[in-house]
């Protein structure tokens, strides 16, 4: 059982997080935590596992305080917590060492430990990974080593953040079947209103308060959804800027990148990435999607000149290096942090321009305006405070800002709500009109079903298909068995291309489609 008693929590006088909150999850229960960006559910896991103490109020497990010392180590052996990003909980050299992690902390016998370290890898798919090093996988494979890890003890409490932000299709229903065939206590926060549907609870957080205890069913049929609706699509209006020119450019010089035969490996007999032939023109939207592993981040660095191929060579037009045309957003954000505060991490990229000082900083705060940010409200806080989706966010100014030609974008929808997800798709658009091109990283067909003019297939580091969303030759089949199915985006677009749409009518309905919905259940 989980008791939260008038509890409060402020990071700083000027940030309190969560509100007078009480609520009390009965043991057994699977509850969801569902929220905007910056709504508090991160904080609101964090002080149920003990890893923050309330400002005010009380926070019970089992009835025991997570503030009172004496009872510090039982609270924390019934409790298992999975970060919203995997990485920060990751500590081993190996997959196997990191799954025994808290099996030897915990003094788990040898032989045990061993049993129980071999059915977790069985459970999450990671029997061949067992020898690796953590950095040598995928983000998805990263996440499914943290919820092995965190399962291994069976604690009677799961705290998960985000815990399928990394998975693909065959992860998520892999969790799925483990959360919900026993009788562990859990508390699971997500950002999409789909996943709320399969607990049978939901509470909804606002700004740190508590705002609605029910049923999913009767959440989004309340009143309180409504407004909540109502009131971010007012917020999404007040803040949305005219694209200028100064805040995204309108190049149209070609930029082709081409990949020929590109292979590139991590260590000796692991092929990341094998014989791939690609050419990006200018102003195309790709999508290079596949289940993890399967080597899209990889190929992302390449083709950013961050890796340089094992063999084969990429081209980039008039000799350029692709550090110069190419933006990248990294798939963990806060890898690429650095500054004291937002302004700052964000006027860094064009700093060798040497701008006066009141435009550096009007470029800066269009940036982050394109991408839902205040300036007012964030431009001092630091980079390491902010949400996982508000981090994200932050990371895509930062490549708006220098006004790059080509932007990677890798998973760009991770630990984005609802609300920022809309804004991302109208922003690609208005980025394609103005001459960029843009590849998209991602396991969600969905999204980039709205956006992407073409889709290539990774698997096992090759190349399994290339070509538009549109074409006849379309492998649907081959798509169903690594997707779980077609999502309703690409069978609409196909079925309006059908009917004679053009592309650009076809990706103005796809987008009104997604503003409508926004707040529903996509």
């Amino acid at each position: 059982m989980i008791v939260f008693k008038d509890v409060s929590f402020a990071y700083s006088a000027r940030q309190r997080v969560v509100c007078n909150l009480s609520v009390t999850i009965n043991k057994g229960e699977k509850v969801c935590l569902l929220g905007l960006n910056g709504s508090g559910k991160s904080t609101l896991l964090k002080l149920a596992a003990g890893l923050l103490m309330p400002g005010n109020g009380h926070v019970l497990i089992d009835g025991d305080a997570t503030d009172d010392q004496r009872a510090a180590l039982k609270v924390r052996s019934q409790v298992g917590f999975i970060f919203q990003n995997p990485q920060d909980q990751i500590v081993a050299t190996t997959i196997e060492s990191d799954i025994a992690f808290t099996l030897e902390n915990l003094a788990f016998p040898p032989d045990v430990m061993k049993k129980r370290v071999e059915e977790m890898a069985q459970r999450f798919g990671l029997i061949d990974l067992l020898k690796r090093h953590p950095e040598a996988i995928s983000a998805g494979e990263e996440q499914r080593t943290a919820l092995a890890g965190t399962l291994a003890p069976s604690p009677s409490i799961l705290l998960l953040d985000e815990p399928t932000s990394f998975l693909d299709y065959a992860g998520k229903e892999r969790l799925r079947e483990i959360l919900f065939t026993d009788a562990t206590t859990i508390l699971a926060a997500t950002q999409f209103p789909s996943e709320a549907l399969q607990f049978e609870r939901v509470l909804l957080l606002d700004q740190g308060q508590l705002v609605f205890d029910g049923s999913a069913d009767a959440l989004f049929t309340s009143q309180t959804w409504q407004q909540l609706k109502t009131d971010s699509d007012a917020i999404q209006t007040t803040k949305k800027k005219q694209y200028s020119a100064s805040a995204i450019g309108d190049r149209k010089e070609s930029n082709v990148i081409e990949a020929e035969n590109v292979s590139f490996s991590y260590q000796a007999g692991t092929d990341a990435v094998r014989e791939i032939d690609l050419a990006v023109s200018t102003g195309e939207i790709i999508a290079i999607v596949g289940s993890s592993g399967s080597g899209k981040s990889s190929l992302g660095l390449l083709l950013s000149g961050l890796l340089t191929p094992t063999a084969g060579i990429i081209r980039y037009p008039s000799n350029q290096e692709g550090d110069r045309l190419v933006g990248y957003l990294m798939q963990f954000p806060e890898r690429q942090f650095f500054a004291d505060n937002v302004h700052d991490e964000v006027a860094f990229g064009i700093e060798s321009e040497q701008l006066p000082v009141n435009e550096s900083k009007a470029r800066v705060a269009d940036s982050l305006a394109l991408v839902g940010l205040d300036y007012d409200s964030f431009a001092v806080r630091s980079p390491f405070t902010l949400s996982g989706g508000e981090q994200r966010r932050l990371a895509l100014a930062s490549l708006l800002v220098m006004n790059r030609p080509i932007l990677i974008l890798d998973e760009p929808t991770a630990s984005l709500d609802w609300q920022g997800t809309q804004q991302l798709l109208e922003l690609l658009h208005h980025l394609r009109r103005s001459g960029k091109t843009i590849l998209i990283l991602s396991h969600d067909l969905d999204f980039v079903s709205r956006v992407a003019d073409r889709l290539i297939l990774l698997d096992k580091g090759r190349l399994r298909w290339s070509g538009a969303k549109f074409a006849t030759d379309f492998p649907t089949l081959l798509f169903e068995s690594q997707f779980g199915g077609l999502p309703q985006p690409l069978q609409q677009a196909r079925q309006l291309h059908r009917e004679g749409l053009s592309p650009i009518e076809i990706a103005k309905r796809l987008l009104n489609d997604q503003s409508s919905e926004s707040g529903d259940l996509f």
